[in-house]
């Protein structure tokens, strides 16, 4: 089975609308997919609901975006109900968007508490958790994704690949293969063999680059948004193909 748990909508920094996502991963085969939109559920919550309109299985899931010793730093957290992330959610903001962690221990125990799993994201990038120092306890790593360069996790690491879909045409060119068809709680069980595929053509260069700084493809998001919000006000649904 093919998963891609990292996808950005329009609910937060990302082009496509939650349809647009669901039904490329439809179409491209890809058996498991979640929203992870920055500090924001709206779009996993949608897509939970316009799941059983595709044949794939949504994770509600959701990218952490907070303070840690003067540093963003990004966490991608999955939960298997929408009262767990909802419950998550609201205690993890507390009417704060970008809220302050001090300790990677507290913010384990309070994923911990809403059954919750964690994945750490493009690890060496510059909002990265091992580049950040933050040591969440975590086995799970992306050992690829489409927008940095790669990572290597330790011999017990759980690998995953992400697409980080932000803007791509191929949207799920990286993405997590994983054996045999594991259900929702093996998954988080971690009860799975799996490994890393990244068939996305880019230079470790332009990846750093592309992660780094401002370039014609977030001129061209940005521009697209302001369309979007000021003038139609709705998301974009025919995704990019």
């Amino acid at each position: 089975m093919k998963i891609n748990l990292h996808n950005h909508s329009n609910y937060s920094d990302g082009l496509f609308s939650v349809e647009a996502i669901l039904h490329n991963a439809d179409r491209l085969g890809i058996g498991m997919v979640s929203i992870t939109d920055h500090n924001e559920i709206r779009g996993s919550l949608e897509a939970l609901k316009a799941a059983s309109s595709y044949k794939v299985i949504v994770i509600p899931g959701i990218e952490l975006f907070f303070w840690y010793m003067g540093k963003i730093t990004e966490l991608l957290v999955y939960f298997r109900k929408s009262d767990e992330i909802l419950g998550f959610y609201n205690e993890f903001l507390s009417n704060k968007f970008i809220p302050t962690v001090k300790k990677p221990e507290e913010l384990a125990v309070l994923v911990k508490k809403y059954n919750g799993m964690a994945i750490m994201p493009h690890p060496l990038a510059h909002k990265g958790c091992l580049r950040n120092k933050f040591d969440y306890p975590t086995i799970n790593l992306e050992e690829k994704n489409t927008m940095t360069i790669d990572a290597k996790g330790s011999v017990n690491s759980k690998c995953f690949g992400g697409a980080d879909l932000h803007l791509y045409k191929n949207s799920m060119k990286c993405f997590t293969e994983v054996v045999g068809n594991p259900t929702v709680d093996d998954l988080f069980n971690g009860n799975f063999e799996s490994k890393a595929v990244d068939n996305c053509r880019m230079s470790p260069l332009k990846r750093n680059f592309q992660r780094t700084m401002i370039t014609p493809l977030d001129i061209k998001y940005l521009t697209l948004q302001l369309v979007r919000k000021k003038i139609f006000n709705k998301g974009f649904i025919k995704p990019y193909i």
